[in-house]
């Protein structure tokens, strides 16, 4: 006796009166809204992963796997695409409603599933990735939000012209107030330490005025705009150097942390974790050996205790390839940072040369090269 797919499941078939109401989940990449997944979801995997994160959040075991919300988007595709290829014939091409919910079932339980290496395994994999991929959208989104910040600011200040011959004055001061914002904010930028922001404001100030003291600020909004804009950079990058200058030479900036000092620190503090982190993971890599080694002829590859060891000892080689390419990734950004530092110091050196003990120092030894290297 031939038993139906439907039968074999254990569901009842629908009346062949009434074939229409029977809905089914198409499980495929074109572009077409599938009834289930709602009419507004052009593509079925993201209303499969959506109902997925749903139950997740809503499953018992949801606090326990708290350590998986970090990129419970990704898991949940990914155990919904190892589903539909472990199980074709239930998963794949199109299925019944009940078989949908029954996919979803069993990858919610692969998600909350805990104490399981080759489910830690992909999550390993997962996290690292999404990690990268968040850092580094942070930071090109910060280093966006700053430039238009600046951008905001310099348009304010191109815009300033001399009017009234009555408010020259107030002209000249709202002109150089935001001269002051534009290189405040620059400074902010580089140096973060919000505790210092009135001595940093005061060095900012004071270079400043020994660059473009106000007098000639009347003369500048004459200016074309492009001049404006120009000059205004060119004055930027003086302004720091200064501020460079001035902290080599301890003349200043006592509570100024240059960038490179900053990093140079984190790097060293992170790059020690990660090798104390490394030096674990490489002793339980090694104890997973033994283990096989010791056991495996006894019980074989198949048995639970084999496959449980063969699973942590790929967690932990895994683990160990994330941490020995971070340790590498600190170190080479450390050696371009420390040649930042030395070519900084050449910089340093080379205007301590030519200007000697005097008191006055040409703008143009003081420039951006000696902060942007």
């Amino acid at each position: 006796m031939e038993v139906s797919r439907e039968e074999e499941w254990g569901w009842e078939p629908e009346p062949e009166c009434r074939p229409m109401e029977i809905k089914l989940v198409h499980v495929t990449t074109d572009l077409e809204a599938d009834p289930v997944l709602g009419p507004s979801d052009p593509r079925p995997i993201e209303g499969i992963v959506r109902d997925i994160v749903s139950l997740f959040r809503d499953n018992k075991s949801y606090n326990q796997a708290r350590d998986r919300r970090f990129a419970v988007e990704i898991l949940a595709c990914f155990q919904a695409r190892i589903a539909m290829a472990q199980h074709p014939d239930r998963f794949g091409g199109h299925m019944y409603e009940a078989g949908y919910e029954q996919m979803l079932d069993l990858c919610v339980q692969h998600l909350v599933h805990c104490d399981c290496p080759a489910q830690e395994t992909v999550q390993l994999q997962v996290t690292v990735q999404t990690a990268l991929y968040r850092s580094t959208t942070t930071y090109v989104k910060t280093r966006i939000k700053n430039k238009e910040t600046l951008d905001s600011i310099m348009g304010f200040i191109v815009d300033v012209k001399a009017g009234d011959i009555r408010k020259l004055f107030e002209t000249v001061e709202l002109l150089h107030g935001l001269m002051m914002e534009y290189l405040v904010e620059l400074s902010r930028q580089i140096d973060t330490d919000e505790v210092v922001a009135d001595l940093r404001n005061g060095e900012v100030l004071e270079a400043l005025e020994s660059v473009l003291p106000k007098k000639v600020l009347l003369y500048w909004m004459d200016l074309p705009q492009e001049e404006k804009i120009l000059q205004m950079e060119e004055l930027a990058d003086v302004v720091i150097g200064i501020r460079v200058f001035n902290k080599c030479m301890q003349r200043g900036g006592e509570q100024f942390i240059l960038p490179y000092t900053k990093y140079q620190t984190e790097s060293d503090n992170l790059r020690k974790r990660v090798q104390d982190t490394s030096k674990l993971v490489d002793s339980r890599v090694a104890n997973c050996i033994l283990g096989i080694r010791a056991h495996v002829g006894e019980f074989g590859l198949g048995h639970l205790f084999i496959v449980r060891l063969r699973d942590e000892l790929t967690y932990f080689m895994q683990a160990a390839v994330y941490l020995k390419s971070l340790d590498n990734f600190i170190v080479e950004r450390l050696n371009e940072v420390i040649n930042v530092r030395e070519y900084c110091a050449h910089c340093v050196n080379r205007i301590v040369g030519t200007i000697g003990h005097r008191k006055n120092i040409p703008a143009e030894l003081v420039s951006s090269y000696a902060v942007n290297a």
